[in-house]
């Protein structure tokens, strides 16, 4: 199995999320359909699922589970290669190898049973009453506008045709999203676990995002390119009695 560096590593990133609510672990099934990955982080605030297509492999092959853990390290590891990496899948260890002009190299990483992954792999099942699709640049500046502030909540509103995001603290920015399709009557709030969850998501050139929610209730959020699909749910900000 053979893919590019960049093609892996940022699909790992942005499936992986960010700071506190990193995933540390999960079990990586390599399908018919491509290869496919679900877990929540270790807070349990944030589930998020991947799907990377066939096609994103210049060779690719379905074969079978694989559990990894230190998931961050896995990461940088993969970083060390040049251009391209193969994979291959041997008991416990997954050996990943490259080579450049001048030289050649590899690693095996011991795999993780699946009996010892304490995350949970299936998506849940949720209703929504909204959804709206955002482009990247301007949820990164939403999200920039928000961290102005020290541990401000960020809140999303939507009303027929529009979407309003606003958040507290010293700074309290608006920002409103012409949306056609969208209905109204939604407004929920996240903490900083919403900011680590599309961290990733929107580096880079990221043209959309499409959001679904309801009133207090978990957002998702999908990203769609032509070789891969990111999907994360993020839990709102419960607000203390």
């Amino acid at each position: 199995m053979k893919i590019e560096t960049k093609i892996l590593t940022k699909f790992l990133e942005e499936f992986s999320l960010s700071a506190e609510n990193q995933i540390g672990e999960a079990l990586f099934k390599f399908e018919t359909e491509g290869l496919k990955v679900g877990s929540n982080d270790g807070q349990k605030q944030v589930f998020s699922t991947g799907w990377l297509k066939p096609e994103a492999f210049k060779e690719y092959s379905a074969i079978g589970n694989v559990g990894l853990n230190d998931l961050a390290n896995v990461i940088k590891v993969l970083g060390r290669f040049d251009e391209f990496v193969t994979i291959t899948k041997q008991g416990n260890l997954m050996t990943v190898a490259g080579s450049s002009k001048t030289s050649e190299k590899k690693v095996d990483v011991e795999l993780i049973s699946e009996n010892f992954l304490s995350t949970e792999a299936a998506e849940p099942k949720l209703t929504f009453t909204d959804t709206f699709v955002i482009g990247g640049k301007l949820l990164g500046e939403v999200v920039a506008d928000a961290e102005m502030n020290k541990d401000a909540e960020l809140i999303i509103a939507t009303e027929p045709k529009k979407v309003m995001f606003s958040n507290t603290g010293k700074y309290r920015f608006n920002t409103t999203l012409v949306s056609p399709v969208t209905v109204g009557n939604a407004r929920v709030s996240f903490g900083q676990p919403f900011v680590n969850a599309v961290a990733n998501l929107i580096k880079g050139d990221t043209k959309e995002l499409e959001f679904s929610l309801a009133n207090d209730y978990p957002v998702k959020i999908v990203k769609r390119t032509e070789n891969s699909v990111v999907t994360v749910i993020v839990a709102p900000r419960v607000k203390e009695e």
